[in-house]
Formats: C-alpha cells, sequence, structure tokens
C-alpha cells in the first residue's frame, strides 16, 4: 500500500478537477484515493506479484498531481495536445516519438 504526502489543498484541487462528488482521481494507470491519499496502481492490480517501484517514481507522481492540481482552469480542447504546445515541452518532444 502506498500513500502520497498529499496536502489537504492538493486533494481538494484534483477533486474539483473530477468532480465534487467523487473521491478517486484516475490518471496515467493509477487511482488515487482523495481522502486518504492512497495510490492504486490499476495496471497492475491483478498481478501476483506487481513489479517493484522505487522512491523517485513517487516523488515525480506527487509533483505532477500538485503541479496539476493548481493549474489555471481551462476549457477542454477536445483534442491531444502536443507536447510542444506546452511551456518547455520541446526538451520531451522527441522522447515520446
Amino acid at each position: 500500500m502506498v500513500f502520497l504526502d498529499l496536502s489537504l489543498s492538493v486533494l481538494d484541487g484534483l477533486r474539483y478537477m473530477v468532480n465534487s462528488s467523487t473521491d478517486v482521481f484516475c490518471f496515467l494507470g493509477f487511482s488515487l484515493d482523495l481522502r486518504s491519499g492512497e495510490l492504486l496502481d490499476v495496471l497492475q492490480q491483478s498481478v501476483s506479484v506487481p513489479k517493484v517501484k522505487d522512491s523517485i517514481m513517487f516523488s515525480q507522481l506527487t509533483e505532477l498531481l500538485v503541479k496539476y492540481a493548481f493549474v489555471g482552469r481551462h476549457a477542454r480542447v477536445g483534442r491531444l495536445v502536443n507536447f510542444k504546445d506546452f511551456s518547455g515541452g520541446y526538451a520531451y518532444e522527441n522522447a515520446f516519438n
């Protein structure tokens, strides 16, 4: 069982992003319980021996969620957005092409 160290304001920001009536935030194959901060790997939940993850990954996920919780509210564009459309995205674009 993994619990991410997220403040109440981050959990509330994520709750606002999905819908105030739900307590689960799903992202990148993970599910985050917004009441407790418990992180579940949805893709490996049926695996008898899940792959061990390192602490760096959990700190990266925590940082990603903190940034995501406080982004400006924008209307959904209804299309995939390219990495180069984000600030600093040129640094990552070639890694995923």
